[in-house]
């Protein structure tokens, strides 16, 4: 909640010298936002009001979860299994006590992580890559996933022969997950120079 009352006050800018905050910047644009809606109707940073808007983005990634998780399942499971397994996620006591109760972000991590699967599998790389370096800006934890993504990578495009094509696609994928994170990240640079982005992932 302090998070977002110093978003919503000051601005992105200098929301680290000025917060305790160790998380990297991408959930700090909800935060902002959350922020923003507060005030504009009026709720106590304190309020229940307040602390109901700062857990809906939590619940939307939650319900997109179960959808996206259904949607992935039914191509193996068919769709009856992928209902019963959709909703054994949604259902879930930890997930639920840890985001709808608690209000942790680790729902829209975990979107985050099956939004890139999810666009790898469906073959649509350059949007992988561009989703991989926004989970990387939700959570740092995403580093742990780096190797899978990495061999998921690199088995594709180096199944066939046409080697230049791939290398091209493989580096073209590395730029935009680099410039992504690069142009997401500075606006939260402070005084920092371009290369905050980069310094801000080994204090997250």
């Amino acid at each position: 909640i302090n998070w977002s009352d110093i978003l919503s006050q000051g601005g992105l800018r200098y929301f680290y010298s000025s917060s305790n905050s160790n998380y990297p910047s991408g959930y700090m644009y909800i935060l902002y936002l959350v922020g923003i809606i507060g005030k504009a109707l009026s709720l106590d940073f304190t309020s229940l009001g307040f602390n109901l808007l700062l857990k809906t983005p939590v619940i939307i990634a939650e319900v997109l979860t179960m959808l996206l998780a259904f949607n992935i399942a039914k191509k193996y499971l068919g769709e009856k299994n992928a209902i019963i397994f959709s909703f054994i996620i949604l259902l879930n006591p930890s997930v639920l006590i840890n985001t709808s109760a608690w209000g942790q972000i680790d729902a829209v991590f975990t979107l985050s992580i099956l939004v890139v699967f999810y666009l790898l599998e469906e073959k649509k790389y350059y949007f992988g890559a561009a989703a991989l370096a926004v989970a990387m800006l939700i959570k740092t934890q995403t580093i742990f996933f780096l190797p899978v993504f990495a061999a998921y990578y690199l088995g594709i495009f180096f199944r066939d022969v046409e080697v230049k094509k791939n290398l091209r696609d493989f580096f073209i994928s590395l730029i935009i997950a680099l410039s992504v994170y690069l142009v997401l990240s500075l606006p939260f640079r402070g005084d920092g120079g371009i290369l905050w982005s980069f310094n801000n992932i080994t204090s997250s």
